[in-house]
């Protein structure tokens, strides 16, 4: 895996730390919200059937995002 890649590049139970949220992205305020912040462990939990949207367990909660919200945020692997 890459240094830095966006959230939708993640295999299913890989724990990564965002990085940053894209600045120009309109949701970077809905998503701060629900705990999506820098330094935050993140794991891809379960992909839809149809592909969109990925499951992804933060701070012990389930969220559902779409790929085209999860491209943009940018996150690099968890140190062990």
């Amino acid at each position: 895996m890459d240094l830095l890649i966006t959230l939708d590049k993640v295999p299913l139970n890989v724990p990564v730390k965002i990085v940053s949220i894209k600045s120009e992205f309109s949701n970077k305020k809905r998503l701060t919200e629900l705990g999506f912040t820098e330094n935050c462990e993140i794991i891809p939990v379960h992909i839809s059937p149809l592909g969109d949207p990925t499951a992804y367990c933060i701070r012990g909660t389930i969220i559902a995002l779409r790929k085209e919200d999860a491209e943009n945020i940018i996150i690099m692997p968890k140190e062990v």
